[in-house]
């Protein structure tokens, strides 16, 4: 059994690591960047993907653990992890839903001050948006309750355990 825990990653750069768990090609998003020229979103480069690694490795059952601390690269990580046959989704929160491009998007302003905002975004094969403002959704999720919120147990842990049960 292997179970990945995404809840709290405020992201960096994707290593496609479900890579190492599958055979086969996860297709991601797509950059587009809006064109004043054509006044609509064009694209720029190529579909990201998560190939197969050399070295593979096999578990009986998977669980990912997502919740809405898990943003930009780790949504990414956790959109990979999510598409393997058999994985289980499990958390009261999907991922933060905000994976989108800002590298064009780094403005300085007067008194030291600077502002980051997203000017890409990533859409799946079918034009939808990639994550943003959706992230990725628990399969199981684990309702919020007063006793769930109140408990001093790690109640997603748990649920996901009672999962594999």
């Amino acid at each position: 059994t292997l179970i990945i825990d995404m809840r709290l990653n405020f992201g960096g750069a994707p290593l496609g690591l479900a890579g190492y768990l599958t055979d086969q090609v996860i297709e991601m998003g797509q950059l587009e960047y809006y064109s004043e020229k054509t006044g609509k979103f064009e694209p720029d480069g190529i579909r990201d993907k998560i190939y197969p690694m050399s070295r593979q490795f096999e578990f009986k059952n998977k669980i990912l653990l997502v919740g809405d601390g898990c943003a930009s690269a780790c949504e990414l990580e956790a959109y990979g992890f999510s598409q393997l046959d058999g994985v289980e989704v499990v958390g009261m929160f999907p991922t933060g839903g905000v994976e989108a491009e800002v590298a064009r998007g780094q403005f300085e302003l007067p008194a030291g001050l600077s502002l980051q905002a997203p000017t890409g975004r990533f859409t799946l094969p079918d034009g939808s948006l990639f994550l943003e403002g959706q992230g990725v959704q628990p399969t199981l999720r684990v309702p919020i309750t007063a006793e769930n919120v109140l408990s001093n147990e790690d109640v997603v842990l748990r649920a996901a355990e009672e999962a594999l049960r």
